[in-house]
């Protein structure tokens, strides 16, 4: 698709396209200049089952600096409780040049997320959630650094992992990791690993590593990491390691 160079904002519209109520969706589009950088951005606009105007997404774009070079732009949005239809809107502002947009996709997108710890969790008590609470990204915008917990958006099967160093500022017996689902108040481990002892210094630094291929979640279920021990006081380390991540995503 060509826009000339008209000096003024422009738009162009997509066809309508039905879609799904409150599923997380994925646009991409490669945008092109023809003399100078200009910023152009992408949205998704949502309608109801009459096609009334409800909203729309944030913007999905970037300035884009080199000329004559193809680049690619994406985002995710989940749309609205009431949508039945959606277009999509490609907007060039003013400028003195052209531009070129190509290979525009809206798809079903993947909720998933990845957090870590943004320091070293001492003075953890028995049964604590970890507090993953720096998310590297979170697509739908469905894991809660404050409560460290995943909310499943929708029905359908998830994989989880969750990484980390554990150390000890006392000798720690008995540490058990868990990974765990709450479905309505009903609490089941997914997926333990146990560490019979965690001597204090760095010689006894122990990685962990959880992993759970595959689970069935229902709308709202929740998923997140836990320790408990029987004595002593664990570490887990968020500045003296990197290796720190509770990650997951849906597989559909």
């Amino acid at each position: 698709m060509h826009m000339p160079n008209t000096g003024v904002i422009s738009t162009i519209d997509s066809d309508y396209f039905s879609i799904m109520p409150g599923e997380l969706y994925d646009l991409s589009y490669w945008a092109r200049v023809g003399s100078t950088s200009l910023t152009v951005k992408g949205y998704i606009r949502y309608y109801d089952a009459g096609r009334t105007y409800l909203s729309q997404s944030g913007a999905i774009g970037a300035p884009l600096g080199a000329t004559d070079t193809w680049e690619r732009l994406s985002g995710v949005h989940t749309a609205p409780a009431t949508a039945s239809f959606a277009r999509v809107r490609l907007l060039r502002f003013a400028s003195v040049s052209e531009c070129y947009f190509d290979d525009v996709t809206l798809a079903l997108g993947t909720p998933s997320f990845a957090a870590h710890l943004s320091a070293d969790s001492t003075g953890l008590s028995t049964g604590d959630v970890i507090p993953f609470a720096s998310e590297a990204h979170d697509y739908g915008s469905n894991y809660n650094t404050g409560t460290y917990k995943f909310t499943a958006p929708n029905q359908g099967r998830y994989t989880f992992t969750a990484m980390m160093v554990l150390s000890a500022s006392t000798q720690t017996r008995t540490t058990q990791i868990q990974l765990v689902k709450d479905s309505g108040g009903s609490v089941s481990t997914l997926k333990s690993l146990e560490l019979q002892q965690v001597d204090t210094g760095l010689g006894d630094r122990k990685p962990v590593t959880l992993h759970h291929p595959e689970v069935t979640l229902k709308s709202g279920d929740l998923v997140y990491v836990t320790i408990s021990f029987g004595s002593g006081q664990p570490t887990i380390e968020g500045t003296a390691s990197t290796a720190t991540l509770f990650s997951g995503r849906l597989i559909r």
